[in-house]
């Protein structure tokens, strides 16, 4: 598998320069705003991307093909895609939340909002790779692209229908332990895992090239 990773990131190799000079636009960026906020989120989705971008890589070099000739499990080549999916949006809330800190040389920072945005952000840029993860596998990356926008569109619109009840602007999370949240909130990435996990596995054990 360490392979299959290595393949992955030789792709990113090839636009690094283009990534990083996106990372300093938007930190140069965000220096004129008042709210960090908005650049946590940026960074860490465009990280967060990178997973379902290497499968367009795969398509057109014709890899899947290439990929069940050789001694690997197909769960393995599934597996190298989770951690991708899992770990780009993790790292990209780290990178997110280092750029804060920069911030916070120059001008006053709540960091722990900060650090709050940033682990949140990155909970939600894993969570949208894992419901992209099976349909790419099953339709390519293309296709997955269409359920993001449309799944990105059915949230804005449940948003802006929310915010139009103002019996729904009543409403509040219920008051629990910090911990407690945590463990929720590690449960549901957990068992989300799981559950995406195996139903690429399935789809793709399935898959003929």
């Amino acid at each position: 598998m360490r392979g299959l990773l290595l393949k992955d990131f030789c792709i990113f190799g090839k636009s690094a320069k283009f990534y990083i000079l996106y990372l300093v636009g938007m930190a140069v960026l965000g220096l004129g705003m008042k709210n960090s906020s908005f650049i946590v989120g940026i960074v860490v989705m465009m990280l967060s991307i990178l997973c379902i971008t290497t499968f367009s890589y795969d398509d057109m070099a014709r890899w899947p093909a290439y990929a069940a000739a050789l001694p690997v499990s197909r769960s393995k080549v599934v597996l190298s895609k989770y951690v991708l999916g899992v770990g780009m949006p993790l790292l990209g809330g780290v990178v997110a939340f280092l750029i804060t800190v920069g911030y916070s040389f120059i001008r006053p920072e709540d960091m722990a909002n900060n650090a709050l945005t940033a682990v949140l952000t990155a909970c939600i840029g894993v969570l949208f790779n894992l419901i992209l993860l099976p349909p790419t596998f099953k339709w390519g990356a293309e296709k997955s692209r269409i359920i993001l926008y449309a799944a990105m569109a059915a949230i804005f619109a449940i948003a802006l229908l929310a915010g139009k009840f103002a019996a729904l602007e009543q409403l509040s999370l219920p008051q629990l332990p910090t911990v407690l949240w945590v463990g929720l909130i590690a449960a549901v990435m957990v068992g989300s895992t799981l559950i995406s996990y195996g139903v690429s596995c399935r789809i793709y054990a399935k898959k003929e090239f």
